[in-house]
């Protein structure tokens, strides 16, 4: 059976990316009502109507974090699909030991309720789903028309009304908006916070209906913390997370790019280098071609390259052709030089074993050195004079 080509494996990996990264893009299918975020379900927008209108906004991202008596606390409370209807009054006394602490310090909190499933309230809501709301003491004071995506036969589960619980704001004749005093504080309870989210704050009188809840629930103070560790797992909140759902997107696809990058590190692009081929030394070679002639004892190779270097050399300085015969070199040569190039030849002949081989080209060597710098040393008293 073939083998798959690379080509097709990282083809695969690069579909498998893409689709990772268009999921990230997304509609977000659970609620995540972050006063940071800026995706459909967060509540940016809300953070920033309310510093527009002159309020300080804080955005806890640990429970631990310290409020003071006058910041109005509002907290998003993800409810699930399924209902129960002993639900605790406060789901946060054990989880954010804060919010009692804030409400046994005399605040106010202000309790969001918000469905888990956002997109299927966003559909709900996309068809058409608002209502008045008023006051539950005086019908005409003021209305608001506002987005919900739960129905109010839903949100009585969900809300966990107390004993002490008083409606404040109704939807139709449901109780929207209730008022209970708990730890000393005031609690004001919002049965859907769908409203609040970026997607649906600018319709309707959806900005103008939480413009009032949070400035009622303050009593006309103007600092607001958003409760953010409510959303997430106890403990110190990422970097990323500080900076909203847009960082955590870059994040990931830096890691997409970083390991393309690893992957593709040490692939060039275009057409292939051509492979170097080492060369051996000059050093090498000589070694290599003696050890060959030791091995087989070709003493008359050896020595006849021995003659062709001596016979070279001479020739070159007496100026002689390299064609002409041997008996022109040896009468222009001392008789010892022509000795030794016969005594060589005639070794070469007769194949003469290796310690004969040695001593004549060792002869000829030094007979040809020695001619050789006697020529020179002639040269050089015939340029003196």
């Amino acid at each position: 059976m073939r083998s798959v080509p690379r080509t097709i494996w990282a083809l695969l990996g690069l579909l498998v990316v893409a689709g990772f990264v268009l999921s990230l893009g997304k509609s977000e299918d659970r609620s995540h009502p972050d006063s940071l975020s800026y995706g459909p379900s967060g509540t940016r927008a809300l953070n920033e109507l309310l510093r527009a209108s002159g309020y300080r906004v804080t955005s806890a991202q640990t429970s631990s974090t310290a409020l003071k008596p006058e910041q109005t606390l509002i907290v998003f409370e993800l409810t699930a699909e399924v209902w129960s209807s002993d639900l605790p009054l406060l789901a946060y006394a054990e989880d954010h030991p804060s919010v009692v602490s804030h409400l046994e310090a005399g605040g106010n909190v202000v309790i969001v309720h918000l469905r888990q499933t956002f997109d299927r309230m966003s559909r709900s809501a996309s068809s058409g789903a608002t209502r008045r709301i008023a006051y539950a003491s005086d019908a005409s004071e003021f209305t608001w028309t506002v987005h919900y995506g739960t129905s109010p036969a839903e949100w009585q589960y969900d809300m966990g009304y107390g004993p002490a619980a008083a409606p404040l704001m109704l939807l139709s004749d449901n109780e929207f908006v209730t008022l209970e005093s708990l730890y000393g504080g005031r609690i004001f309870r919002v049965a859907d916070g769908l409203s609040s989210t970026n997607r649906f704050l600018d319709l309707a009188d959806n900005a103008s209906f939480w413009l009032h809840v949070i400035e009622t629930a303050g009593g006309g103070a103007r600092d607001v913390v958003f409760l953010d560790s409510a959303l997430r797992s106890e403990g110190a909140p990422g970097v990323l997370s500080l900076f909203g759902d847009w960082a955590r997107y870059a994040w990931w696809q830096l890691v997409i790019l970083f390991a393309v990058i690893i992957y593709t590190l040490g692939k060039p692009f275009g057409l292939p280098e051509p492979p170097l081929v080492r060369e051996g030394g000059r050093r090498e070679l000589v070694d290599a071609v003696a050890t060959l002639y030791k091995r087989s004892a070709a003493t008359d190779v050896a020595l006849r390259e021995v003659l062709k270097n001596a016979d070279h050399l001479v020739r070159k300085r007496l100026n002689i052709s390299i064609d002409a015969p041997p008996h022109l070199r040896n009468d222009s040569i001392p008789e010892s030089l022509a000795e030794a190039f016969q005594i060589a030849e005639n070794a070469a002949t007769a194949k003469a074993p290796p310690s004969i081989a040695r001593h004549v080209a060792n002869r000829l060597l030094s007979e040809t050195e020695a001619f050789l710098g006697h020529k020179a040393a002639d040269r050089a008293r015939r340029r003196r004079r």
